[in-house]
């Protein structure tokens, strides 16, 4: 799905070697445990959240995320 909706970077790093979306995101290769483990390691997060942070959420969508300068920008 993202290959059908995100169209592709103008400016690429070297790393990407002209990938689609799709085989430069899904081509890890390691377990989803890795993934959770280093993610979890490097964001600090010692504990699951209670819930979505939806008051942050909610500011972030009213100042940027549903700004057509945001969405439409080229």
């Amino acid at each position: 799905l993202l290959g059908e909706l995100l169209r592709l970077p103008t400016l690429q790093p070297g790393y990407r070697d002209q990938r689609s979306h799709k085989n430069f995101l899904t081509c890890l290769q390691v377990s989803r445990d890795q993934v959770k483990t280093t993610l979890a390691e490097a964001w600090q997060a010692k504990a699951p959240l209670a819930g979505p942070p939806q008051l942050s959420t909610a500011a972030l969508v009213a100042e940027k995320y549903s700004r057509p300068e945001w969405n439409f920008k080229f």
